[in-house]
């Protein structure tokens, strides 16, 4: 590493894939404490189909059958966690705030008041 010839270039890829790894961890920090686990875990999930469509489309990279199914099976959950999740909500006109941020009280004490 120490041979490389380092140029402005690299420098300035280097730091676009620092900024951009932190804005990739951010934005799941940020979903976590708004939604829930399984909601960043389906987030994974549409981003990893997102990427074999990607790679598909833009470097005409094959998409194997178990790749195919894989995908269409994720899309599949995520559309039918997100309609069962909305059908709730709707079914539940009182929900707890998503933050405490929002009452500034914990989580806890909030649902405590609630079930009083």
């Amino acid at each position: 590493i120490y041979a490389y010839n380092f140029e402005s270039q690299t420098f300035v890829l280097l730091a676009f894939c620092g900024i951009t790894a932190f804005f990739t961890s951010w934005s799941g920090y940020v979903v976590i404490s708004r939604l829930s686990a399984l909601t960043h875990q389906l987030l994974g999930q549409a981003k990893t189909c997102v990427i074999l469509l990607a790679g598909h489309f833009f470097f005409a990279s094959s998409l194997g059958t178990t790749q195919m199914m894989g995908a269409s099976v994720a899309m599949a959950a995520m559309v039918s966690y997100t309609y069962f999740t909305v059908l709730e909500g709707e079914r539940q006109p009182s929900a707890l705030p998503m933050t405490t941020a929002d009452t500034g009280k914990s989580k806890a004490s909030a649902y405590a008041q609630s079930q009083a």
